[in-house]
């Protein structure tokens, strides 16, 4: 199986994606990778039962597999200000940039809506246990309760808090970007967490700025 987690930035995709990879891995050999190119991606897999993507874009050869029904692909949204509010404080981008990333995004999702199992930040945020049985059933029909409360609490905000404020780049196992540094198994940056509890754009931002970025998405509003 081939699945792309594709959530727009800072919408939870992070923890979508390691619900996944836990179903996935109790189900067979899995390849792992923050890629979008699919063919490449299979020739480094070698011999794998699941290959598990995550970007932020996709190819149009991702793009027409999944309208094809080839690959599973997941998406995480947000409201497009709180993921820019977000994406500035956590990798320090400026406003213009991040603005300019997000609208990428959502152009991103309008070719893949239709095919794409969509979850929102709040579902997820909030029922952290029922997403993860929403994403497990979509991956394997046999993913129960249990399993999926067992997921989600392996991967609860304040645990991957405490894991990402602690992160050194230094470290075995963390991939250094330059702006950012991530652990290479779960994909969780550093301050990934940046509080317990959901913040909105109108809290971390000026109201001016806010209204301002809410202002640039004003054609953008997805229907989710």
């Amino acid at each position: 199986m081939i699945v792309f987690l594709a959530g727009m930035q800072r919408s939870g995709s992070t923890f979508a994606f390691n619900i996944a990879r836990d179903v996935l891995t109790k189900r067979g050999k899995l390849h792992q990778q923050a890629a979008f190119d699919i063919p490449a991606e299979l020739a480094a897999a070698g011999p794998c039962d699941h290959l598990l993507l995550k970007s932020h874009d996709m190819d149009e050869l991702g793009i027409n597999l999944a309208r094809t029904g080839a690959i599973r692909v997941i998406c995480t949204i947000r409201r497009p200000e709180d993921a820019v509010a977000s994406f500035m404080e956590t990798f320090g981008l400026p406003e213009a940039d991040s603005i300019i990333l997000i609208k990428a995004w959502l152009a991103l999702y309008e070719k893949i809506r239709d095919v794409a199992l969509t979850l929102d930040y709040d579902f997820l945020d909030r029922h952290p246990i029922r997403a993860a049985h929403t994403i497990g059933r979509f991956l394997s029909p046999d993913v129960g309760w249990r399993e999926a409360r067992t997921i989600a609490r392996r991967h609860a905000k304040h645990a991957v808090k405490a894991m990402a404020d602690h992160l050194d780049r230094t470290a075995p196992g963390v991939q250094d970007l330059g702006y950012s540094y991530y652990d290479q198994t779960t994909f969780f940056h550093r301050k990934h967490v940046s509080s317990l509890t959901s913040v909105a754009a109108e809290q971390r931002l000026p109201p001016d700025q806010a209204a301002r970025i809410r202002q640039a998405f004003a054609d953008y509003q997805p229907n989710r």
